[in-house]
Order: structure tokens, then sequence, then C-alpha cells
């Protein structure tokens, strides 16, 4: 089933890169993906923006930092999760993705809302 779904995200990241692009001209080169997330620039080195459909009926605009190394990535959480007060006083409710042994090279943040790629 995921299979059929690959044009439907390039068609949908298709209309939203151009509205992107309309809007914030040369923020992004980014091409629509079969995918079902995407990722754009933050203008903050190891930092993305990221869209995405993560699961069932939710649609999601988050925040990740993925560094090439465990110190870098774990000291740029800290700093996001600072502003965690700050953060979801402007957004509600966020999903902190936070990995508690501190494993990972990659943390992110995420607001969901109800919504889906067929609701598109």
């Amino acid at each position: 089933m995921t299979s059929n779904l690959g044009p439907m995200y390039t068609g949908f990241w298709g209309d939203f890169l151009r509205r992107v692009n309309r809007r914030f001209p040369g923020w992004t080169r980014r091409s629509p993906t079969s995918k079902a997330f995407i990722y754009l620039p933050s203008g903050r080195g190891h930092c993305y923006y990221t869209v995405s459909f993560p699961e069932g009926d939710r649609f999601a605009v988050g925040f990740e930092i993925l560094a090439d190394d465990y110190a870098t990535s774990n000291a740029a959480f800290d700093q996001l999760v600072k502003e965690r007060d700050r953060i979801e006083r402007k957004l509600g409710r966020v999903v902190w993705d936070e990995d508690t042994k501190r494993v990972r090279k990659a943390h992110r943040i995420q607001k969901r809302i109800k919504g889906s790629i067929y609701s598109c």
C-alpha cells in the first residue's frame, strides 16, 4: 500500500514546494519526493525544518537536529529544550523526541495535527 502513495506524495510536495518558493524565493531548491516527509533548510548547520505525514491521519511540522556526531546533536537539542516553555506557549502541545540515553545523532520536535495525504 505504501508504494501506491508515492505519486500522491510527489504531487503534494510539488505543490507545497511551489508555494514555498513563491512565498520565500530562493529559500530551497528541494525537489518533490515520493516519501512521506521532506526536509527544508533552517539556516543553521545540522538543523532542518521537517514536514511529514508520520502515521495514520496525522500531519506534522517539526524541527530536526541531525548532526554528524552525538555531542553536537545533544548540545543543540539541550539548547532547544531550554526554550521548551516558550515553544509550547506559541505552538501548544508539541511532541518532543527525547532519547533519554542520548545515543542517537538525531533529535526532533513536532507539532502534529489531524490530516493525511488523502485529505490533501
